[in-house]
């Protein structure tokens, strides 16, 4: 390869052009290159000192980038640019480039070596290569990609890329409770907001039951990518945008690795502690005045890994307006959060949860991918509409012990066996039920109930079952209570009765559970006497 040179343009085309040739055959591509303008030395100029250091690729740097996406997954190619710098004060030749992946990234063994014949003083270049990520990742993994740099008289240099890749798995859990609440304060005022002590106890119990926070973002990247989700998700959401959010909620948050989704009201926002607005921006009628939250909280917020959507504006009902000041709305919020935080901004929640399908084709007219209500209960990805998503309304109507059972953080499944085949009047007969849990944690079962119709007795409670002791009669329900009953991790336990019938007929018999203020109903058992 020819030296580069200011005084010698066919030297310098003809080294352009070997350069390039040389580079593809070896998997590289250069990109451009930069001829610089240095002062002839022994003029007395600063050129005289440079001219006497050493070649340096000082500032050289790598930068990967996936060829299809904005982020990594298996199998994906990416793309690897190398910016060369000599920005030494001589010459550098015989210059070597050389390349070592890590982790799940493949580099092909012909382009992990890249050899230059030379480059100026303040001259730079770009080199392009392929890197493949392995296949079957389901993990959240790193990766990186590192470059070092040789030649003549010039001090090794080296740098790095590192590479974040998604896992795609199946989301077999299917359901994810999506927790819509609003202001998150010490001692709450009205019964929408939930207190700092309660917000904690949600976030334990939801750590209890093995659940793991992630955001919208990450949900719209399973749904396009089939990114990996932990085993059990769910989203933690808050409504307007109160201070609370920042100085309540957000060390629980950290406590216990959490994050959260904030819906802002853009137009109650401001971008100090000194203009901070509060809650009587758009909601006039309220008695309880709330700061809400500024800027540089929000920045904080999400440098942490908290997610900030759209709410709009001024916080209208957007079903009760018309089009084009909905556009505003939603364009102008989006616009506002996107611009001071640099991120995408694809959903928004109805304000007042006052939703209209008329509206929906707007929702793609303000850039939005969907919209997110208030009510509805946990979301099922398998049947998910992204202009309908759904939540559980959360404040403090829930009481803690109920946690579990409202979000449905469990799956417990009770069936039920007769064994006589033939069942006859006045004769005794045996069924069993099952109480099973299919969770990673014990969950504990604080009631059974048992109801007999009329003609049927229970005579006895059989001492090979797991529950052995006789119920409580209330009210024609047979009860065990108590907090003894304990399921533990993908186990069950089981009750047998003996039972007799006094007459001949049809007759149904129910049976449930109750876990963390949740009923689980049994199929009722229908016998034939």
């Amino acid at each position: 390869m020819g030296r580069i040179g200011n005084n010698i343009m066919h030297t310098a085309i003809h080294r352009t052009i070997i350069m390039a040739l040389a580079l593809l055959a070896c998997g590289a591509i250069l990109l451009t290159g930069c001829i610089p303008d240095i002062t002839p030395p022994g003029d007395g100029s600063p050129a005289d000192n440079i001219a006497d250091a050493p070649p340096s690729f000082s500032g050289s740097e790598i930068v990967v980038k996936d060829i299809n996406r904005e982020d990594f997954y298996p199998g994906d190619e990416a793309k690897v640019t190398i910016f060369l710098k000599n920005s030494g004060g001589s010459i550098a030749e015989d210059i070597r480039v050389e390349l070592e992946p890590g982790g799940p990234i493949e580099i092909p063994e012909e382009s992990a070596v890249i050899e230059i014949d030379a480059l100026m003083p303040g001259e730079t270049g770009s080199l392009e290569i392929l890197a493949k990520i392995a296949g079957g990742i389901s993990q959240d993994s790193k990766g990186y990609i590192d470059f070092n740099v040789y030649a003549d008289k010039a001090e090794p240099f080296n740098g790095s890329a590192d590479i974040d890749i998604y896992g795609v798995k199946e989301y077999t859990h299917n359901f994810i409770p999506i927790i819509g609440l609003h202001a998150i304060e010490d001692k709450i005022k009205i019964p929408i907001e939930l207190s700092t002590t309660n917000f904690d106890i949600l976030c334990q119990t939801l750590t209890d039951f093995g659940y793991q926070t992630i955001t919208f973002r990450d949900l719209l990247k399973h749904i396009d990518h089939g990114r990996a989700l932990p085993d059990k998700a769910v989203i933690i959401t808050s409504d307007d945008g109160y201070q609370d959010n920042y100085t309540n909620a957000f060390p629980v948050l950290k406590k216990y690795g959490y994050v959260m989704t904030v819906f802002l009201v853009t137009g109650a926002i401001a971008e100090d502690d000194g203009t901070r607005m509060d809650n009587t921006v758009f909601n006039k009628r309220t008695n309880v005045t709330r700061p809400m939250l500024i800027w540089p909280e929000i920045k904080e917020m999400d440098k942490y890994g908290c997610e900030f959507l759209s709410h709009t504006v001024n916080h209208i009902h957007l079903a009760l307006t018309d089009d084009e000041e909905v556009i505003y709305e939603l364009t102008r919020s989006k616009e506002d959060i996107e611009a001071h935080l640099g991120r995408e901004v694809s959903l928004f929640a109805w304000p007042y949860d006052n939703y209209s399908e008329e509206k929906w084709p707007l929702i793609e007219e303000a850039g939005y991918r969907g919209a997110v209500r208030y009510w509805g209960g946990a979301e099922d990805l398998r049947t998910i509409d992204l202009n309908n998503i759904k939540r559980f309304e959360f404040n403090t109507y829930v009481s803690p012990v109920e946690y579990a059972g409202y979000l449905g953080l469990f799956y417990i499944s009770i069936e039920s066996s007769i064994k006589n085949t033939k069942i006859v009047a006045g004769s005794e007969f045996e069924i069993e039920y099952i109480i099973s849990s299919n969770e990673d944690e014990s969950v504990n079962i604080s009631s059974l109930e048992l109801e007999l119709p009329e003609g049927f007795e229970l005579i006895r409670v059989m001492e090979d079952g797991y529950i052995s002791r006789f119920p409580a009669l209330s009210e024609g329900i047979f009860m065990w209570v108590g907090d003894q009953y304990n399921i533990e991790a993908r186990s069950s336990i089981n009750v047998k009765l003996i039972l007799k019938a006094s007459r001949p007929g049809e007759a149904d018999i129910g049976f449930r559970a109750t876990a963390y203020g949740s009923y689980i109903e049994a199929q009722d058992l229908q016998l034939v006497v």
